[in-house]
């Protein structure tokens, strides 16, 4: 059954022949052996025999009544598919050096309660150096391909298409599992994965590229209100969504038939999660298929409780609670096409991996992300959201519509992370447009922002801000941005959070701040202590936005602005503004052309530096408290804005 090419080796168009390459077809197989199942497994045993040998299908979908398993290295499936019958894999692959080419794989999109989690997928491949190409994937009652961790180092996805898997936690068309051993060298590539809970979930992944592929059309699970509380013990109640009392036996082993549940609410108020079936007062948890809830006495069918499954995800690399074996350093997130979808566009967690550095999301295009907004507080929900890691570069990315109406999420989000001391990255060339939020967040110290521009946020173009406590975010520069059209103050320097934190400094070099619809340039200190210094604004066109366009306000001490153009034609709005708790600021040399008011000192203990301008023309041209001028015969000063007095030069 088996057909060697005998042809001359010399002819390079013939190349395959140098190598040994053996081709067998199924066809043959199944007539011989009865069954698509049994002649399947008789041609890849027979590939299996000598080197790189090929299974072709010869176009042909065989429908099986059990799993197709490889378990021969180096074999080739190609131009076919496999179809079971039934809810169970299609494919499971548990030898090295196994591709797939050209081949359709399908299953039904449930399983029975209690299947193990590996026969809950189209695919699962626990080998290392799985290849895929211009495959294609759909249903699945948990991952499309499952990857199973720390097995399958040096594996790719290139081509073809991924879709419909049952809507379910971690229900993604990649799933790589966590492993404290890690993934490496993964490559998933030029591939279409749509209609998923989630798009790619690469957990404790280095070394790995995730690169030119389609994702969109990705849903969070839905919100359930839960009913049905009895009383477990004391204030504690439980309740259980998904069928049967028994979980795993007579029902799903989760609280839910869709997944645990991950965010409880109460009413609009997100409940804390502990472990255990004894939560204290206001904590709950998901345990052995049940959710408890402890409210202090209060009967949970009282009030409004409602379940969250967060999900909707584009792309996600994920450093797990594993530890800090895995390496989660240098992959590379790019030029992917990311769109409709509920969750993160783009999601970097490196938190738990204290060593994580490199990793680059770089040329992607994100349109409609984080469409259901932030569904938890306890995680940077954004169109690219990063916490933790070191040397992260985030660049010439386009980020357009995040979030929706009453849905606030900014385009790009940086988190400092629970195990990095000092993280740090870059944000360079990207773009936001039409952000329901900040059109970028940084929260994390020692990450600049380079070329950046945010257009039409319903919030701040840029904010840089902590929540904290003790934080200090300190090391953060914002070089050339622009930023137009944002709602709130364009940039805000935000340490007015009722956490007591440590201090914010930021330096803001050569940005465009214009046409904006509130503020320009803001800095707003703590309510009782200096929680804003050692700031500058250098060198920054200001203009025509609505209000103050450089405000200084709340404690805030040490900031210099210096070097800057300011002016608006916009009726009502002011210069620079330093509200009475301002110290020891700075500034000078300035120019100024406003209507109204072009400086506001409220603070008594503020210093200026005189600013040399052209010999004014009148007593009443324009000029600001602290210019002055020269020519051959006076000093001109000005005393008040548009008030000049001069000083006649004489010998001595």
């Amino acid at each position: 059954m088996a057909t060697w090419n005998l042809v001359n080796a010399d002819d390079p168009a013939l190349a395959r022949t140098a190598i040994g390459v053996t081709t067998f077809y199924v066809a043959s197989y199944v007539a011989a052996e009865g069954s698509a199942a049994a002649g399947i497994a008789a041609a890849i045993v027979a590939a299996g025999a000598v080197p790189a040998g090929v299974v072709d299908f010869g176009g042909v979908s065989y429908v099986t009544a059990a799993t197709v398993t490889v378990g021969v290295a180096g074999v080739t499936l190609q131009n076919g598919g496999i179809v079971p019958t039934g809810a169970f894999t299609a494919l499971t692959v548990t030898a090295a050096d196994v591709t797939v080419r050209n081949m359709t794989f399908s299953r039904a999109s449930t399983a029975p309660v209690g299947t193990d989690s590996d026969a809950r997928n189209c695919v699962y491949v626990n080998a290392e150096r799985f290849r895929s190409f211009d495959c294609d994937y759909s249903g699945a009652d948990l991952a499309i391909i499952y990857l199973e961790g720390g097995a399958c180092n040096n594996s790719e996805v290139r081509g073809g298409s991924i879709t419909g898997p049952r809507a379910t936690q971690n229900a993604a068309g990649i799933y790589v599992s966590p492993s404290a051993d890690g993934n490496r060298n993964l490559v998933f590539e030029g591939i279409h994965i749509h209609d998923c809970t989630d798009g790619i979930l690469a957990f404790d992944t280095g070394y790995s590229r995730i690169e030119g592929n389609r994702v969109d059309t990705l849903r969070r699970l839905p919100e359930v209100t839960l009913t049905g509380w009895s009383v477990f013990s004391g204030n504690v109640y439980r309740q259980r969504t998904a069928t049967g009392s028994n979980p795993g036996v007579d029902g799903p082993s989760d609280d839910r038939a869709d997944g645990p549940t991950v965010v409880l609410l109460q009413g609009s108020t997100i409940r804390t999660q502990v472990t255990g079936t004894a939560p204290g007062t206001n904590q709950w948890s998901s345990t052995s298929g049940y959710v408890y809830l402890n409210l202090g006495g209060t009967d949970p069918g009282t009030v409004t409780i409602t379940s969250r499954i967060v999900s909707g995800y584009g792309v996600t690399v994920y450093s797990s609670s594993v530890g800090d074996v895995a390496d989660v350093s240098y992959n590379v997130i790019s030029n992917n096409i990311i769109s409709d979808v509920d969750g993160f566009g783009v999601y970097i967690q490196l938190s738990n991996s204290a060593g994580a550095v490199g990793n680059t999301v770089s040329g992607n295009r994100l349109e409609s992300v984080c469409l259901a907004g932030r569904q938890t507080t306890s995680l940077p929900f954004a169109g690219i959201g990063v916490v933790g890691g070191a040397g992260t570069t985030i660049s010439n990315n386009l980020i357009k519509g995040v979030g929706a109406s009453g849905l606030t999420v900014p385009g790009v989000l940086v988190w400092p992370g629970s195990s990095n001391a000092t993280p740090s990255g870059r944000i360079v060339g990207t773009i936001v447009r039409n952000s329901w939020g900040a059109g970028f967040s940084v929260e994390s110290r020692n990450w600049s922002m380079v070329a950046c521009n945010a257009h039409s946020s319903a919030g701040s173009g840029i904010a840089v801000t902590t929540a904290t406590a003790g934080y200090v975010l300190e090391g953060v520069s914002l070089v050339g941005c622009t930023v137009t059209d944002s709602t709130s103050a364009a940039i805000h320097v935000d340490g007015s959070a009722a956490a007591v934190i440590g201090n914010i400094a930021v330096q803001i070099i050569g940005c465009n701040v214009v046409d904006n619809l509130h503020r320009g340039i803001q800095f707003s200190g703590g309510s009782a202590a200096v929680k804003v210094s050692q700031c500058s604004v250098v060198g920054c066109l200001i203009k025509n936005n609505v209000y103050q366009h450089v405000l200084i306000t709340g404690f805030c001490s040490d900031i210099v602005v210096a070097n800057n153009a300011l002016s608006s034609t916009v009726s009502g709005s002011s210069g620079y503004s330093a509200a009475a708790n301002v110290t020891n600021c700075t500034e000078y040399a300035n120019s100024y052309s406003f209507a109204g008011t072009a400086k506001t000192l409220t603070s008594p203990v503020m210093s200026f530096a005189r600013r040399l301008v052209a010999v004014p023309a009148a007593v009443g041209s324009t000029g600001v408290s602290g210019d002055y001028a020269v020519d051959n015969s006076h000093v001109y000063f000005c005393t008040s804005n548009t008030n000049w007095r001069q000083i006649t030069l004489t010998t001595w």
